[in-house]
C-alpha cells in the first residue's frame, strides 16, 4: 500500500507518475485519497501529492482496447502494431522485455480491470468537504494505441484539480521513456518543477 510506505518512510511531500495502467493505479489512490475527509485539517500546501504525470494512461479501459483492436487490424502483424504504436525500436528494449517477462499471470493484460472507467472524486452528504487533486500532466505519443479520445476523459475526472495539461510527445509511441529520453524527461522535469 502506498500510503502506508509513505508513512513508514516519513515522506510528506512527493509527486505521482504513473505509466499506462499504473496511471490507472496512480489515480485511484489519489482518488481515495481526495475522497478521505480531513477532519477540520486544511493542508493540502503542506503535505501530499504535489503533482500527478499519467503517462500513456487510458481512464476507459474497454475504450483503448477497442482502439488498440483497430489499429492491430489496420496493421499487417502484431510486430508492425508493437514498432508503430506501442514500442517503436527496431527490438523491444531490454528493460521493457525483462518487465514482460516478469508481469504477473492473473492481472496481466487489459482483460483483467476491462470494465474500468475512471470516476471524479465525490464527496459524502454528511460532509462539506470537497475533493480536490493536484495538478495533472497526461502525456502520450504522437503514435500511441492510447489515442487521444482515450485520455480525454481525464479533463472531466480532474475538474477538481488545480490543472489538468495533456501533450502529445511528437514522434513517439506507447513508451515514449525508451524512444526518445531526452525529450520525455525534458517534459517531466520541465512540469515537476512548476510544483516543487
Amino acid at each position: 500500500d502506498l500510503q502506508g510506505l509513505l508513512q513508514k518512510l516519513g515522506v510528506r511531500r512527493f509527486h505521482l507518475y504513473g505509466q499506462s495502467f499504473g496511471g490507472i493505479l496512480a489515480y485511484e489512490y489519489l482518488k481515495k485519497i481526495a475522497e478521505t475527509p480531513k477532519d477540520g485539517r486544511d493542508n493540502d500546501d503542506d503535505e501530499g501529492c504535489l503533482s500527478v504525470i499519467l503517462s500513456s494512461s487510458p481512464w476507459n479501459v474497454s475504450q483503448v482496447q477497442e482502439e488498440a483492436g483497430r489499429l492491430v487490424e489496420a496493421l499487417e502483424s502484431p510486430e508492425l502494431f508493437r514498432q508503430t504504436h506501442q514500442c517503436q525500436t527496431p527490438e523491444m528494449p531490454l528493460p521493457l522485455q525483462k518487465a514482460y517477462a516478469k508481469a504477473g499471470t492473473v492481472w496481466r493484460g487489459a482483460d483483467a480491470i476491462a470494465d474500468y472507467v475512471a470516476q471524479a472524486p465525490t464527496t459524502t452528504t454528511s460532509s462539506s468537504h470537497y475533493p480536490r487533486l493536484p495538478s495533472c500532466l497526461v502525456l502520450r505519443g504522437e503514435h500511441d494505441f492510447v489515442t487521444p479520445p482515450c485520455v480525454q476523459g481525464w479533463k472531466h475526472v480532474f475538474s477538481t484539480s488545480r490543472s489538468v495539461r495533456f501533450r502529445t510527445l511528437e514522434g513517439c509511441s506507447h513508451h515514449g521513456l525508451l524512444e526518445n529520453p531526452a525529450l520525455y524527461g525534458d517534459v517531466v522535469d520541465s512540469f515537476l518543477a512548476e510544483y516543487d
